[in-house]
């Protein structure tokens, strides 16, 4: 009788982690926070930091539309940081933005990767909502259909298969890289673990 109780706690306090909702907002995530969410709470996004995000997209497309050097945007990255790839200055039309999503696609590729057995489920999740809390900071100017993605993965339990050694920080590409692939319908997955 004692297990069938303990295993009814348990249950109980799954459900309640994974009803529980934690509201990013860029500013103020605590590492209870992301305990939370890396156990399985879902997550929602402030509209402040929602606005955020859409200017500071709106601010990079209007620099990049006034012929600023925006890294991995308008020029390279890495040793090609100096190299013009795509010539922003007027209108961003549809073939700018064509060679800039190829760029950048490519760029994923070229730098997805890690070493090492895959970080568990709980870890990845960490990351993820981690990485989600950092974009709505906003600095990076990323558009708001990518943030959205971070907490769709996270609410429907889409898991990214990431690495669980590479460099992470500032120079997280090779890890987060695993992130971009999922988003973009390659890669590996866990759903529903």
């Amino acid at each position: 009788m004692k297990s069938i109780k303990l295993l009814s706690l348990a249950a109980v306090l799954a459900i309640s982690v994974n009803a529980q909702t934690i509201t990013l907002n860029g500013e103020n995530i605590t590492p209870r926070d992301i305990v939370l969410i890396s156990n399985g709470a879902m997550v929602d996004i402030s509209k402040d930091a929602l606005n955020k995000v859409n200017k500071a997209h709106d601010v990079l497309l209007n620099a990049a539309k006034d012929g600023q050097k925006i890294y991995g945007l308008t020029v390279g990255v890495g040793l090609n940081k100096d190299k013009k790839f795509v010539d922003a200055k007027g209108n961003l039309d549809a073939e700018v933005i064509k060679a800039s999503t190829e760029f950048n696609i490519g760029l994923i590729h070229a730098h997805c990767g890690g070493v090492g057995e895959d970080m568990d489920i709980k870890t990845a999740r960490a990351v993820l909502a981690t990485r989600l809390n950092n974009l709505l900071h906003a600095g990076a100017g990323i558009q708001s259909e990518v943030v959205k993605l971070y907490k769709e993965f996270l609410n429907q339990d889409i898991i990214p298969v990431m690495p669980s050694s590479g460099s992470m920080g500032e120079a997280d590409i090779t890890i987060l890289g695993h992130v971009g692939l999922a988003m973009l319908g390659e890669g590996y997955v866990y759903y529903k673990s």
